[in-house]
């Protein structure tokens, strides 16, 4: 007698389909095809009830893995190393803001602070890393400051990353690669 691991499975196969023919005599083939419609109906509205994100299969494991206090404890663990992780990433630099104050600011304490946090960056351009015509600002070239506000006002509210919203910044960014060109 052969016992391949295919002529195993060939062997399964045929047992199924007898003990399914033996409890399906009683069934006409209507009845048959009608269960088998209705079974995989059931498969399908079950698949799709666990795609919901209120029932998620995936959310239902974890919960049932932080019951158990040692997962959860790890788990909390994990939490708190990736948050502090992202908070060294984010904030690395510690004389700025970490958190929005409750209340805003009068105008003259922003324009303090814009000054003071002028004074502690590292000017990139004064010590030749950078280049272009932004900066290359000279205090005494009035035209060029005016120039420069003009532009801000038109454009300080767009943002380039969305073009449908303010598509004329487009064409602004192309007459300034020009201009550095």
């Amino acid at each position: 007698m052969d016992h391949t691991p295919w002529r195993v499975i060939a062997s399964v196969i045929d047992d199924v389909r007898v003990l399914v023919n033996r409890r399906l005599d009683h069934l006409e083939q209507w009845q048959i095809i009608l269960y088998t419609i209705s079974f995989i109906l059931f498969v399908q509205w079950i698949r799709k009830l666990l795609k919901f994100e209120d029932v998620s299969l995936r959310q239902l494991w974890r919960d049932m893995l932080l019951s158990f206090s040692s997962y959860k404890q790890k788990w909390e663990k994990d939490k708190e190393i990736t948050y502090k992780e992202l908070e060294g990433g984010l904030f690395w630099v510690g004389e700025f803001y970490k958190y929005l104050p409750d209340r805003g600011l009068p105008s003259d304490d922003i324009i303090r602070e814009a000054t003071a946090y002028k004074t502690m960056s590292d000017i990139l351009f004064e010590r030749g890393r950078l280049c272009g015509s932004l900066f290359a600002i000279e205090d005494d070239d009035s035209n060029y400051q005016r120039l420069i506000r003009q532009v801000f006002e038109l454009y300080s509210h767009s943002n380039a990353t969305f073009p449908e919203a303010c598509p004329a910044i487009r064409k602004m960014e192309a007459f300034e690669n020009c201009f550095c060109l």
